[in-house]
C-alpha cells in the first residue's frame, strides 16, 4: 500500500467515526450509523468481511468474477460519464446496454462499484479499492464538469426531466441512477472511500432541489417509468446521515398505484413487469425497519408470500418474459425467456430483510432454493458470462450474456451476485447471544464480539453433512446456543452429534435444531442430513412437474449446445412419481446424478444431473408425468 493511500484511508476512518462495513440489513455496524433500526427483530446480519469463504463451488464461481472486475479497464467504464461532462476520452466505448444510442447507459458502472465495494469486504484485497478510488476520482471530476448542481450520470439531466413529464417516453433513468447512487454508498462504507460519500451527497442535493417542489401528481406520474432501488437507496443513505432530506426522498418514491394496492393484501401482479416492482417492496421493507411503519412491513411481508407461494417456479426465480403470471398459472409460461436472474437477485436482498424480522426457517430454506438452482446456476464457469433469463423452457439451453460486451441489467447484477455469496450462511440472534447456521457453505465465521470463531467444513450439496468446528473461544469456554437449520426438504431426519455423541433432535423439518452449552476450543458439531428424490408440481398443472434431489433442481441433459436454433425434443417420463426410487437410479461415482431405469418401462434412458452444473446442454427442468 503507498503512502498517500494510507493517508486516505486514515482520514477517511477519522472522519466516518471508525465506520468499518456496511449498514444495510439490521445487525450491520449499528454502531456506525445515525439511525438505528427501531422495530423488533429476531435475527441481526454480520458485517461481510466476518466471513470467509473456504474452497467451494460458492468459491469458484467468485474467483471467477473475480477475473471480470480485475481485467476492467477504469477509462472505458467512465467513458460514456467524460463525453456527457464534455470531458475528452480516447477510451473504447462499451456496446450493448451501455451504447451512446442507448438511455439506460451508465448502470453497469454503478454496478461495478458495488461489486469491488463487495469483494473487498470478502478478500480484504486492496486492488479492489484501488481501482474503486480510479473510478470514484474520475466521476467527482465528471460532476465538477457537468455543473455545480451535483448532477451525475452517463446521460445529461433532460431524461430525468422527460420522466418527470411523461410524455416523452424515456428508459428507466432513475433506474440507472440508483445503481450509482448504491455503488459510492457501497464504496464509502466498505472500502472508507470518502470522496465517494462527498460525491453521493452531492447527487442526493441535486435529487432534493429536483423532486421536492414537485406535486404529488408528477412524481407519481414519474413513477410509472421503471425506476430501480431508489427508495431502498435513499433510505440507506439516511440511515448513515441522519438527514431527514434523505428520508423524504425515500417517501417521494413511494408509488401509491402498485404498493397501495398490495397494503389492501391484493395481488394484482399478473400482466406487470416483475422486477420493476421487486425494488419497491425491499424499500418499503428499509423504511419498516427505520421508522416502524407498520403498512411497509405489511406490503413486505403479502408480497413475499405471494411471489413464492403462487408466481415462482421450482428454481426460486419468477416472471416469463419479464411479467408476472395469473396466480399458480405458470404450466403454459415456460417460454425461453423465463426467470429473470434480476428478479432473484432482489427477491434475495427482500428475504434478507425478512429474516431479520421473524427468523423464519422458510426465508432460509427459499433462500438455498434460490441461491443454488438459479444465481449460482446462472454463472458460465468457463466464460464468467451469465445468464438474463434463466430458462426453463424444455429442450431450451442457457444464453449467457457477458461483461464489457452485453452490458445488460443482470451482467451489471451478475457483477454482485458472485461478489457476496457469504452474506446468508450466518446470523446473529437478534440479542447477540445465539447463532444461526442458515447455509452449509465451507467458510469461516469470526465473531469478533464474543471473540469466537467457527469453521464450516462440507462438500454439500454432493453430500448431505456439514461439520462446524468452534476454533477459537475466549478463556473458560463461552455459553452460546447454535441453532441449526432443518431444512423443509429433509424428511427422512437429520442426526446431529456434538463432540461425536449424538444428540436428541425434537424438531421438524423447517425449524431450528437449538444446541445450548458451554463450548470449548475445538468443539465439533456435525449435521447428517439424507437428501431424497421427489416431485414438485406445477400448481396448475398435477401430470407436470420437476424433479428435485433435496432442494437441488435437476435437469435432464438433451445434447451439447448448438447453433440450430431448434430445441431437441423432451422426453416424457412414466412411472408412479410416488415410487420415483423404483426408475430412477442414481449413477454410480458422479453425486447427485441420475438416470431412468429402462428395465422399469422408460422408453428411452435419460440422465439427470443438477441444473446448476448445466452450462452447455440443452435442458428440460420440467417433464409431462404419465
Amino acid at each position: 500500500m503507498t503512502v498517500k493511500r494510507r493517508v486516505l484511508i486514515v482520514g477517511a476512518v477519522l472522519s466516518m467515526a471508525s465506520l468499518t462495513s456496511f449498514a444495510q440489513y439490521p445487525g450491520q455496524t449499528k454502531e456506525a450509523i445515525k439511525i438505528n433500526t427501531c422495530i423488533p427483530l429476531k435475527a441481526a446480519a454480520f458485517d461481510y468481511t466476518d466471513v470467509q469463504l473456504l474452497e467451494s463451488l460458492f468459491k469458484r464461481a467468485m474467483e471467477v468474477d473475480q477475473h471480470w472486475l480485475k481485467e476492467a479497464d477504469v477509462n472505458r467504464f467512465l467513458h460514456n460519464f467524460r463525453i456527457t461532462a464534455g470531458i475528452k476520452t480516447t477510451a473504447q466505448a462499451f456496446g450493448g446496454w451501455e451504447g451512446l444510442d442507448c438511455e439506460l447507459r451508465g448502470h453497469s458502472l454503478g454496478h461495478f462499484l458495488s461489486a469491488l465495494a463487495l469483494m473487498y469486504a470478502a478478500t480484504g484485497d486492496e486492488q479492489y479499492c484501488i481501482k474503486g478510488e480510479e473510478l470514484v476520482k474520475g466521476l467527482a471530476e465528471c460532476q465538477q464538469a457537468i455543473s455545480t448542481s451535483g448532477y451525475l450520470s452517463a446521460f445529461p439531466e433532460h431524461f430525468i426531466d422527460r420522466a418527470i413529464a411523461g410524455g416523452d417516453v424515456v428508459w428507466a433513468p432513475w433506474y440507472t441512477l440508483h445503481k450509482m447512487y448504491a455503488g459510492m454508498l457501497d464504496q464509502y462504507l466498505l472500502c472508507k472511500n470518502q470522496q465517494a460519500y462527498e460525491v453521493l451527497m452531492k447527487m442526493c442535493d441535486w435529487a432534493y432541489r429536483k423532486l421536492k417542489p414537485l406535486p404529488y401528481e408528477d412524481l407519481q406520474r414519474m413513477l410509472l417509468a421503471e425506476f430501480g432501488g431508489m427508495p431502498e437507496v435513499f433510505y440507506n443513505i439516511y440511515a448513515v446521515t441522519g438527514d431527514v432530506r434523505h428520508k423524504k426522498l425515500g417517501d417521494l418514491f413511494y408509488h401509491s398505484g402498485i404498493l397501495n394496492t398490495l397494503a389492501a393484501r391484493k395481488d394484482s401482479l399478473a400482466g406487470i413487469h416483475a422486477n420493476t416492482q421487486i425494488p419497491k417492496i425491499v424499500g418499503e421493507a428499509r423504511r419498516y425497519e427505520l421508522t416502524g411503519r407498520k403498512e411497509s412491513r405489511d406490503i413486505a411481508t403479502f408480497f413475499w408470500n405471494t411471489v413464492v407461494s403462487d408466481h415462482s417456479y421450482v428454481t426460486g426465480g419468477n416472471s416469463d418474459k419479464e411479467v408476472f403470471s395469473k396466480p399458480r398459472e405458470l404450466s403454459e409460461n415456460l417460454s425461453e425467456n423465463t426467470t429473470e436472474t434480476c428478479n432473484t437477485y432482489n427477491m434475495l436482498k427482500l428475504t434478507r430483510h425478512l429474516f431479520t424480522w421473524d427468523a423464519f426457517p422458510e426465508y432460509a430454506d427459499y433462500y438455498e432454493r434460490a441461491l443454488y438452482n438459479h444465481i449460482l446456476s446462472s454463472q458460465d464457469p468457463a466464460s464468467g458470462g451469465v445468464t438474463y433469463y434463466h430458462t426453463l423452457h424444455p429442450g431450451s439451453a442457457k444464453a449467457f450474456h457477458y461483461p464489457f460486451r452485453d452490458n445488460t441489467c443482470c451482467v451489471g447484477t451478475g457483477y454482485e451476485n458472485h461478489a457476496k455469496y457469504e452474506e446468508a450462511i450466518y446470523y446473529k440472534t437478534a440479542d447477540g447471544q445465539g447463532l444461526y447456521v442458515n447455509l452449509f457453505i465451507p467458510s469461516v465465521l469470526n465473531w469478533k464480539d464474543k471473540g469466537i470463531a467457527v469453521r464450516q467444513e462440507t462438500t454439500y450439496p454432493d453430500e448431505a453433512f456439514t461439520k462446524l468446528t468452534i476454533t477459537t473461544v475466549p478463556t473458560g469456554g463461552i455459553q452460546i446456543p447454535v441453532l441449526l437449520r432443518y431444512p423443509s426438504w429433509a424428511v427422512n431426519g437429520v442426526t446431529v452429534k456434538v463432540n461425536g455423541k449424538k444428540q436428541p433432535v425434537k424438531k421438524f423439518p423447517g425449524s431450528y435444531i437449538r444446541i445450548n452449552r458451554l463450548w470449548q476450543q475445538n468443539d465439533v458439531i456435525t449435521m447428517e442430513m439424507p437428501m431424497s428424490l421427489h416431485i414438485e408440481y406445477m400448481p396448475d398443472n398435477k401430470n407436470k412437474g420437476a424433479i428435485l434431489y433435496g432442494p437441488i433442481v435437476l435437469a435432464a441433459e438433451l445434447g451439447k449446445k448448438t447453433d440450430s436454433k431448434e430445441n431437441p425434443p423432451v422426453p416424457a417420463l412414466k412411472g408412479n412419481p410416488a415410487k420415483i426410487t423404483k426408475w430412477l437410479k442414481p449413477v454410480e461415482g458422479n453425486p447427485l446424478t441420475f438416470h431412468t431405469d429402462k428395465g422399469t418401462g422408460q422408453p428411452e434412458e435419460v440422465t439427470l444431473s443438477p441444473l446448476f452444473r448445466n452450462s452447455d446442454q440443452h435442458y428440460t427442468v420440467y417433464f409431462d408425468f404419465k
